[in-house]
């Protein structure tokens, strides 16, 4: 049991009384404990192996300290309890331990061995009583077979509750938090604050009862003499022995009758005296009597083996009891562990749910809108492509397709000549200076072009679709006979006139090239 390592006790007397909740109740009851006191010669002692109970209830200022110490008896209860009532209304001062540095050496050394007794860390409470504490016993008191561990006990106890004003109890620090303990030394050490619970001594003991001792009543070498008598009792044959010593005295130290005395004077006889059958019954009845005494005795041998037998097994009980209390204690613990755990899972799933949705959603979003991008890009690639694709094709068929470039440039030839005959033939069409024939000239020379079929026909030209061919030339000529339509960009020397405005434009079809047409004449 470990001592808190700050320096010096906490007081609480001096504190005001805070406001009582429920959360301020204690219920510790058994728990192990170790008493610490000095007597009144100054001398320390030290009582192992308690249960402390220890019940307060804040709304009504009630409480109860309890300190309890199983005996065994050689007859009787196998186990009597015996216990130490403190009142609350007679402590004067109830303070928490926080540090050893108020302790002497002695003191010191005994809250070591209290620690090493209980083997864990604990609180420590300082009592200081106006009055010494209530000792109460079993109805069958007094005990006249304690063992001598039990024995020890019961003058320890006595010892304590006939002189003892200020003593340490120290108990384990995870049977009760430290803000509770302190509520319940503040309400202790308020004088008047604290009052008794209503325990009745008649509920104890299996509502057998118990009685209180008057300890001031048991004479001093009473109590001494019940201590060093034990030993004397325990090793001494059992009971049958001194019952039967105080009976009277045995056979055999009864003096013999004058009569049978022998004379010195008197010579032996040589003849043996007749048995006659009074001295066969008396011995028959000595015979008797010794066979009874072994009987007795070993009577007594199984009775006291049984007895030990049977104290060990009640010993393996209780110590089986202890374990399956722990057992059932981890078991719970174990339970309320899974069940936090579960309600912990419960609380992060649902705090979890609307993210998980959101991001979801999110991701949902952001991969339509990637899909989206990846299209359009894919689109806008695909369609440069083939553009490049049918340009480049185009191109490579007209560079390496000679019937395609001569067919072509046959026919560019022939509308050349076509188009310049109308020009001929038509003033309207003739150029501007001084009536000069400057319409256009004959041989055109097609280095790049492309032909695609015409897709509508002019209304009133006789029904011949227009042809519409662009050759790269610089200027734009419109030629009005019927059933011819072309559209010629020039982009060379021609021998034109001005008066040749621009082509019919009315085909989809294009010869798109480049061409230098000789001078007109």
């Amino acid at each position: 049991m470990d001592v808190s390592t700050d320096s010096d006790s906490e007081s609480i007397s001096n504190k005001a009384t805070p406001t009582p909740s429920a959360n301020e109740d204690v219920h510790i009851k058994n728990v192990p404990a170790f008493v610490v006191w000095r007597d009144s010669q100054g001398k320390s002692h030290s009582l192992p192996d308690l249960g402390f109970s220890l019940l307060y209830t804040s709304i009504t200022k009630r409480a109860l300290f309890r300190l309890q110490a199983t005996t065994r008896l050689k007859k009787g209860p196998l186990k009597p309890f015996l216990y130490l009532f403190v009142k609350p209304d007679e402590i004067s001062k109830l303070d928490y331990v926080k540090g050893e540095s108020q302790l002497d050496r002695d003191e010191e050394e005994l809250h070591g061995q209290a620690r090493q007794k209980l083997n864990t860390t604990t609180h420590v409470l300082r009592f200081e009583l106006r009055s010494a504490a209530t000792f109460v016993v079993p109805n069958d008191y007094p005990f006249q077979f304690l063992r001598a561990g039990s024995q020890a006990t019961w003058t320890s106890m006595m010892t304590f509750a006939k002189d003892t004003r200020h003593f340490f109890i120290h108990f384990p620090m995870t049977t009760l938090s430290k803000v509770r303990l302190l509520s319940v030394c503040q309400a202790a050490s308020t004088c008047g604050n604290l009052r008794p619970l209503d325990e009745n001594i008649s509920s104890l003991y299996g509502g057998k009862g118990g009685k209180v001792v008057d300890i001031h009543a048991i004479p001093e070498n009473d109590v001494l003499q019940t201590r060093e008598g034990i030993g004397s009792r325990e090793s001494a044959g059992p009971p049958a022995y001194e019952a039967c010593a105080s009976a009277g005295p045995s056979l055999s130290a009864v003096a013999p009758p004058l009569c049978l005395s022998p004379d010195p004077n008197t010579q032996p006889s040589l003849k043996r005296r007749r048995r006659d059958s009074t001295d066969a019954d008396s011995h028959d009845s000595v015979s008797c009597e010794k066979g009874n005494k072994a009987d007795d005795r070993i009577l007594q041998a199984i009775l006291g083996l049984q007895q030990t037998m049977h104290e060990a097994k009640v010993a393996h009980e209780a110590s089986l009891s202890k374990i399956m209390t722990r057992v059932e204690d981890i078991e719970g613990r174990f339970k309320q562990l899974e069940q936090d755990q579960r309600d912990l899972i419960t609380e992060i799933r649902t705090h979890m749910a609307p993210l998980w949705e959101e991001v979801d959603a999110r991701f949902q979003s952001q991969e339509d809108r990637e899909h989206v991008h990846i299209r359009d890009v894919v689109e806008e690639v695909v369609d440069e492509s083939i553009k490049e694709k049918m340009t480049e094709a185009v191109d490579e068929y007209f560079k390496s397709d000679g019937e395609g470039h001569d067919l072509i440039h046959k026919e560019l030839n022939r509308i050349a000549t076509i188009l310049h005959n109308e020009t001929l033939a038509r003033p309207h069409l003739r150029g501007r200076g001084e009536g000069e024939d400057k319409g256009i000239a004959h041989g055109f020379c097609v280095h790049r072009c492309s032909v695609i079929q015409p897709t509508s026909t002019r209304a009133g030209h006789r029904g011949t679709a227009p042809l519409v061919i662009q050759a790269g030339l610089a200027a734009q000529a419109r030629v009005g006979t019927p059933g011819v339509h072309a559209r010629i960009d020039y982009r060379g020397t021609v021998g034109v006139g001005t008066g040749l405005q621009a082509f019919a434009v009315d085909s989809a079809d294009e010869v798109r090239g480049a061409r230098t047409a000789p001078q007109a004449s």
